[in-house]
């Protein structure tokens, strides 16, 4: 699988996601979020993409999930990380764009957003292929 690594930076506080961006219906991934130099007060937003499943997170636990959105308040601060294991739907069409982001905003009200996308492709022949 191609990873795909996105960084971004305010001031001196840094978030980092990483994702595969290929993938294959039904297969699973992990988004992981990095985050760098923060203060003690903060919220790390990860929003996931449709058409995937949670099966785990690692790390901390987040303080709240709405839909796809999992939130986590007050990480410890300076530096961590979280990681997200989702699972592709089985039937998903091949080509489609799966979008996720992450934000973070520290007691300063800066925030930094990341995004990686995941693009579904055929499975290889021999290898579970199920559509031409």
């Amino acid at each position: 699988e191609d990873c795909l690594r996105v960084m971004g930076s305010v001031a001196r506080r840094r978030l980092l996601l990483l994702g595969h961006n290929k993938s294959r219906p039904g297969r699973q991934l992990t988004y992981t979020a990095r985050y760098y130099d923060v203060m003690t007060t903060n919220v790390l937003t990860l929003t996931l993409p449709p058409h995937v499943t949670v099966i785990s997170v690692q790390g901390w636990q987040p303080t709240s999930i709405n839909g796809q959105v999992y939130t986590w308040v007050n990480l410890p601060p300076v530096s961590g990380l979280v990681r997200v294991t989702v699972q592709l739907d089985a039937d998903l069409a091949y080509g489609t764009v799966l979008p996720a982001s992450a934000e973070l905003i520290d007691g300063k009200g800066m925030d930094t957003v990341n995004h990686t996308t995941t693009v579904v492709i055929p499975a290889s022949a021999g290898q579970n292929s199920t559509q031409p």
